[in-house]
Parts: structure tokens; C-alpha cells; sequence
């Protein structure tokens, strides 16, 4: 219950705060805020949120060892627990190793290979897609 008041409390202030900005006119504007989304969809702001990813996931996988090695001492964790090594083991491999290996790949300096679709002029099944339909009401498309 006291998490919920909390939680509570914060939507409340984060609310007023919003408010109180917007009466002073403080608030970012909308180019302040689509140019932050354009940095962060270049490759610099790709390698700054993957490596950042990569920190937490890390800092979680350390504390989460600690926390099963408490566990491990007071006795309340055995052997034959495999829920907690199956989560360390995601901690590890999947969250911190995918987020590690993306942001090592983003920065190889390497395009991707078509940012606006298949290379070979092929849909997503394999079909070679009708090209004489050209607008968007049908006229033109062959029987």
C-alpha cells in the first residue's frame, strides 16, 4: 500500500511539475524535441543508448550475483534452484550480451544493408511484388 501512495505521490509532483512549466513556458519545444529523436536515431545516439543498455545490464547482472549468493549463504537457496540460474543466465547472455554486441556492431561504421526495404526487389514472402499498380486507387493494375 505505501508503494502505491508513493507511486502516487510522484505521478502527482511529475503532473505539477509539467504544470508549472507550462505557465512559465518552459516547456521544450517541438524541434527541441524532434531534433533529440533525430540524434538519437543516428549512429552516435545508437552506440550512446546500446552502451548505456549495456552498463545497466551489466550493474544488474552483478548485483542479481550478489543477491543469489545471499541467498546461497542464509540457506534459502539450494543447489537444485533453477529459476535463478535461468535468470542469471538471461542477465548475462541475452540482456547484457545483446546490448553489448549491437552497440559493437554499430560501431563498425558499416551501413546496414537497405534501410528501405529487400535488396533483391522481393516483399517479405518472396514474391515479386506487382509494380504496374502504381496509384494508390488501382487504376492501371493489369487483370
Amino acid at each position: 500500500m505505501a508503494n502505491q501512495i508513493q507511486l502516487e505521490v510522484f505521478i502527482g509532483l511529475f503532473v505539477a511539475l509539467l504544470a508549472v512549466m507550462q505557465w512559465f513556458n518552459k516547456l521544450p519545444s517541438i524541434k527541441t524535441i524532434s531534433d533529440l529523436s533525430a540524434t538519437l536515431n543516428s549512429r552516435g545516439g545508437n552506440i550512446l543508448v546500446l552502451g548505456s543498455m549495456a552498463v545497466f545490464f551489466f550493474m544488474i547482472a552483478v548485483r542479481f550475483t550478489y543477491y543469489v549468493m545471499s541467498l546461497s549463504i542464509n540457506g534459502k537457496l539450494d543447489a537444485s534452484d533453477s529459476i535463478a540460474m535461468a535468470a542469471f543466465t538471461w542477465i548475462t547472455g541475452s540482456a547484457f550480451g545483446g546490448a553489448f554486441t549491437s552497440m559493437v556492431k554499430a560501431m563498425t561504421g558499416e551501413d546496414p544493408p537497405n534501410k528501405n526495404g529487400p535488396v533483391t526487389g522481393r516483399d517479405a514472402i518472396g514474391e515479386i511484388p506487382n509494380v504496374t499498380n502504381s496509384s494508390p486507387t488501382g487504376a492501371g493494375k493489369t487483370p
